[in-house]
């Protein structure tokens, strides 16, 4: 495990996992249960996660490979990739007052 970030949104809580050669894990608070891991080893390690105060299933990643990844964290699918960043991304934030990103 390289990084975690934590959503607690009363009753649907998920911790999510970052590690090397783009695994990701979400765990289910309320009831325990993980699924499988996505693994995508083009971002290779992903440095930093964080889930948007906005949208609870909204889940970023930066990577070492440099891309800036989002997630759908209720099917564990890149959603999108942003792949401009030509050095690693060591980390990231979604804004506190805009619910896009």
């Amino acid at each position: 495990m390289i990084c975690l970030a934590v959503n607690e949104r009363l009753g649907t809580g998920h911790v999510a996992v970052g590690g090397r050669n783009g695994y990701l894990r979400l765990i289910n608070l309320v009831s325990g249960v993980s699924g499988l891991p996505a693994i995508d080893p083009q971002i290779q390690d992903i440095t930093q996660l964080c889930f948007s105060r906005f949208k609870q299933s909204l889940l970023a990643g930066s990577t070492e490979s440099g891309v800036i990844a989002l997630w759908d964290a209720n099917a564990v699918k890149t959603t999108a990739s942003f792949t401009e960043h030509r050095a690693p991304a060591s980390g990231l934030a979604l804004s506190l007052i805009n619910e896009t990103f």
